[in-house]
């Protein structure tokens, strides 16, 4: 019973911390726009669109255990972790792959800074003193 409690505990305080982050969607400097909607970000997730501007787009997810990718999965694409799942199924068998997925926030940050095309996502917090990112949408986790 005490195990179950410190899970609880555990999981509530998680949330907590996640509730009051802001997720930031990021690119390189040289991603041919400023901003993107968050349909537009759908879209490029969801592999429906592949180029802006004549630009190839490269998304990039977290691990599938990341709070911040469930988040993502469900405010922006409107899909919970199965939905997602069974989509990428059908996608596959059409010859669409899903986005790359990179173990860490930080690696995510690397891969926009040196991949020309590169989208990704991660919390606004990591954000701190970095070069080379250009924020095309904020995410309140509140939404």
């Amino acid at each position: 019973m005490k195990n179950l409690a410190k899970c609880l505990l555990v999981s509530f305080l998680t949330i907590c911390i996640l509730k009051a982050e802001e997720i930031a969607v990021i690119a390189g400097k040289s991603f041919p726009i400023r901003s993107l909607s968050k349909n537009q970000i759908k879209n490029i997730f969801l592999k429906k669109r592949f180029f802006i501007n004549g630009k190839k787009i490269i998304p990039v997810n977290l691990e599938s255990s990341s709070k911040i990718r469930k988040f993502f999965e469900e405010s922006i694409l409107g899909m919970d972790e199965e939905e997602y799942n069974l989509y990428w199924n059908e996608m596959y068998f059409k010859g669409v792959k899903p986005p790359l997925v990179m173990s860490s926030q930080e690696s995510v940050i690397k891969f926009v800074q040196n991949i020309d095309g590169a989208i990704g996502y991660v919390s606004k917090e990591k954000l701190k003193n970095k070069e080379n990112i250009k924020v095309l949408k904020i995410i309140k986790t509140e939404e």
